[in-house]
C-alpha cells in the first residue's frame, strides 16, 4: 500500500519566505495653514522611526508661509552645522529607498548638496550626496543599494540649506528558510499516514 505524503510535497516546492514591511515618513501630522513655522522638539517620532538633532530643535514651514513652504509638510534643522540622524525606535536594522528634498526657501540660496552616511549592522557605512535644484518644490533621490541593512542615517544642515519629507523605508522580515517549512509539513505528513494506516488495520 502506497501512502501519499501531503506534507512533503509542499514542502518540496516552498522556498523560504520573505515579507517586506514599507514606511513613508511624511511630516503631515504637522501639517498647518498658518504662515509662520512651527517647532518640533526632538526626538520626532513617526511610524516606529525617530529623528534627532546634534543641537537645537526642527522646523516645519506651514502651509501660508510662501517663502518656505515647499508644496507639501516638511521638516528641517533649524541649526546650522547640526546633525540629523535618523533611527528605528526598536533598534531594527533598515534599508534606506529614497527621500525628497527641497531648498529651504526663496530667501536663502539655492544648490543645496545633501551627503547622507549610513551604519551598517556589520560595521560598515554607505555615503551619498544629493544635490537639490532651485525650485522650492520638493524632489525625490532614490538610495543606492548600499543604504541596506542600517542601523542610523546621518546628514548635516549646511549652506545652502535644505528641508526634508517622504523618508522612505524598508524593513525584510526574517524568511523562514525551506527547511524548516519541510521538516513541519513532513510531520503533518506523517501523522496523516499513521491516521491512515490505523483506520485500516481497525477496520481488518
Amino acid at each position: 500500500m502506497k501512502f501519499k505524503f501531503p506534507g512533503l510535497l509542499v514542502g518540496g516546492f516552498v522556498a523560504g519566505s520573505m515579507t517586506v514591511h514599507a514606511s513613508v515618513i511624511d511630516f503631515e501630522a504637522l501639517a498647518s495653514a498658518g504662515s509662520g513655522w512651527t517647532t518640533v522638539f526632538p526626538p520626532f517620532t513617526e511610524d516606529g522611526y525617530q529623528l534627532s538633532a546634534s543641537n537645537g530643535n526642527f522646523t516645519s514651514a506651514q502651509s501660508g508661509n510662501i517663502a518656505w513652504y515647499a508644496g507639501a509638510t516638511g521638516l528641517f534643522n533649524n541649526y546650522l552645522g547640526a546633525t540629523t540622524t535618523l533611527s528605528s525606535t526598536a533598534g531594527v536594522p533598515f534599508d534606506l529607498v529614497s527621500i525628497d528634498l527641497a531648498r529651504l526657501s526663496t530667501e536663502r540660496a539655492s544648490g543645496a548638496a545633501v551627503t547622507f552616511v549610513g551604519g551598517q549592522t556589520g560595521g560598515g557605512s554607505a555615503s551619498q550626496t544629493f544635490t537639490v535644484g532651485d525650485a522650492l518644490a520638493f524632489q525625490s533621490f532614490s538610495f543606492s543599494s548600499d543604504f541596506r541593512d542600517l542601523l542610523f542615517v546621518t546628514w548635516m544642515q549646511t549652506v545652502p540649506e535644505h528641508q526634508f519629507d517622504n523618508i522612505n523605508i524598508n524593513v525584510s522580515a526574517v524568511p523562514i528558510p525551506s527547511t524548516a517549512w519541510l521538516f513541519g509539513t513532513t510531520l503533518a505528513g506523517l501523522g496523516l499516514a499513521r491516521k491512515h494506516k490505523q483506520r485500516k488495520m481497525l477496520s481488518a
